[in-house]
């Protein structure tokens, strides 16, 4: 694995110079060992279209999203894995380590199903527990009650069945089941039933796992502010579309399904998604840890966090953690890294945010090989560029490029196209191939400039009917952090279709899969990028 030197100056300006004029507001920083923290902020916290527009800065408070699940997994690994732990009240009354089953720190009162006696909490952590996976049919939601149910002997209609144990599946739920647990282990929240009063139960629990973050990693630290939900205040970051022209979503009106609790809902949550906190927060404790100061981990836990040196089958499997390593230009790198996304909708606003923390090179003399730590946090959607256009996706049954519309027809099941990952188009595309449109019956994307060209929509067994823009698609081939290769024209119907670098791929509406012509272009498409991917971006640029 190499261990490459940093050019810290050269990371911060590769981040300002994707970001320009690309989103709404942001903060970031990245720190060394040896290199004191560098911060940096652009943009607008909110814009003119919430009120009074104000600026996004280092002390600016903003939701993390899945980032939360690190700040969680600190916290868990903080109590369940230390040999000293155990018995005693304000610590582990349970005596639970990460292996131990995590049924028994539920509330003792619930009526549990069978088959989650073997899940450990190391399994939660690492998402391997089989519990229901994000955006799964029928994911039960994260609040107390909905758990409650889903736990049960008889979980709601429609609930995902349990997964194979030890199989990954990235799971919101087993984040969300640590609000509870970890209170249960301190010992903080009563065993008896609460009767008539479940809803201050399930509050109590929301208060006591802010209060165990508070006493064991921010107040470590002397960290005040950080909370499970909207800060107090006015000065929270909200969540835009860019170019932030639009109204803007404030988290502080969020509320669960069901919820009968007065305020906000986010708390009662908790767990996986939920954390608010600044850059100016967050910074210590990423020092803290980079370090290894053992403030907040001893160097065993946080190796165990990284997946090393752990019990047989968990091996490269982080706790709280999204990847760890990269691969550029063929040269793999430690990259220990955490991303969080959230998006809300309503009618009075809406927009998106993406977040991301991450740990990188490694210790040496030099204190330009690291290791390093990086953090950045963006309240909007990141814009590719002038002449784009998102929400574009491949159709997972037949692999062709199309974008939902009025007409929106799959060749493989004569339905309408299944979304799988997303794409950017453009039509500022340099040197590009132009002339490719959408057909307005299938929705797909085809290239037929002549009427003699190859074309069969599955909409009605005629030629596509090419509206609309025309877009220009790079016939490079080469592939980066966002542009995927290998997408290619279908010589039999004219869309174009994802190849995997092969001859044929998925359903084609003329009969059989698409079929390609490898010696012909090799386009390649851009996909959305998220704050992780700014990080990964910046790191290749700077070493």
């Amino acid at each position: 694995m190499g261990t490459p030197m940093v050019n810290v100056s050269n990371f911060v300006s590769a981040v300002q110079s994707r970001l320009k004029n690309s989103v709404v507001g942001y903060s970031g920083v990245i720190g060394g060992a040896a290199i004191p923290a560098a911060k940096f902020s652009a943009g607008s916290a909110r814009t003119a279209a919430n009120g009074q527009s104000f600026p996004f800065e280092s002390s600016t408070p903003t939701g993390v999203g899945s980032v939360s699940k690190f700040i969680t997994a600190i916290a868990a690994v903080q109590l369940l894995d230390r040999p000293d732990a155990g018995g005693v009240v304000g610590w582990n009354i349970l005596n639970a380590t990460l292996d131990s089953p995590m049924y028994l720190g539920l509330p003792t009162y619930w009526d549990l199903r069978h088959d989650i006696q073997a899940i450990t909490y190391r399994d939660l952590l690492t998402h391997t527990s089989g519990l229901a996976a994000e955006s799964s049919q029928g994911e039960p939601g994260q609040d107390y009650f909905s758990l409650k149910t889903y736990l049960s002997p008889t979980p709601a209609l429609g609930t995902p069945a349990l997964g194979p144990r030890g199989s990954y599946a990235y799971s919101n739920v087993g984040f969300a089941l640590f609000r509870l647990l970890l209170p249960n282990v301190v010992g903080l929240v009563a065993t008896e039933p609460p009767g008539q009063y479940e809803q201050d139960r399930a509050f109590e629990y929301a208060t006591k796992f802010q209060a165990i973050l508070n006493d064991n990693l921010w107040g470590q630290l002397g960290i005040t502010g950080p909370s499970q939900g909207t800060p107090a205040g006015a000065d929270h970051a909200f969540m835009y579309v860019y170019p932030g022209s639009s109204p803007g979503y404030d988290f502080s009106q969020w509320q669960y399904p069901e919820q009968t609790w007065p305020g906000e809902g986010q708390p009662l949550i908790a767990g996986a998604a939920t954390c608010w906190a600044s850059i100016d927060q967050f910074t210590p404790v990423l020092d803290s840890i980079n370090k290894i100061d053992q403030r907040l981990l001893t160097p065993a836990q946080w190796s165990h966090m990284q997946g090393i040196d752990v019990p047989s089958g968990y091996e490269g499997y982080g706790m709280g953690i999204d990847r760890l390593t990269v691969t550029l230009e063929n040269n793999q790198y430690r990259w220990v890294e955490k991303n969080g996304g959230l998006g809300a909708f309503v009618s009075t606003g809406g927009g998106s945010l993406t977040t991301s923390v991450a740990f990188f090179g490694e210790s040496g003399a030099n204190p330009n090989n690291g290791p390093f730590y990086a953090a950045l946090f963006i309240n909007s959607d990141i814009l590719a560029g002038p002449g784009s256009e998102d929400g574009w996706f491949i159709c997972t049954k037949c692999e062709s490029l199309f974008k939902p519309a009025n007409g929106n027809v799959c060749p493989a099941n004569g339905k309408a196209h299944t979304q799988g990952s997303q794409y950017i188009l453009s039509n500022n595309q340099p040197g590009g191939q132009s002339n490719w449109r959408q057909c307005s019956k299938c929705s797909a994307l085809c290239y037929e400039p002549a009427a003699t060209d190859p074309s069969k929509c599955p909409a009605d067994g005629g030629r596509h009917t090419p509206t609309g823009n025309t877009f220009v698609l790079s016939q490079t081939g080469q592939a980066t952090l966002e542009i995927q290769a290998n997408w290619r024209w279908c010589k039999n119907c004219g869309v174009l279709a994802y190849s995997a670098g092969n001859a044929s791929a998925g359903k084609c509406a003329a009969g059989g899969p698409h079929q390609f012509i490898l010696s012909d272009d090799n386009y390649a498409i851009e996909a959305p990028l998220n704050a992780d991917g700014v990080l990964i971006e910046a790191f290749s640029k700077s070493i």
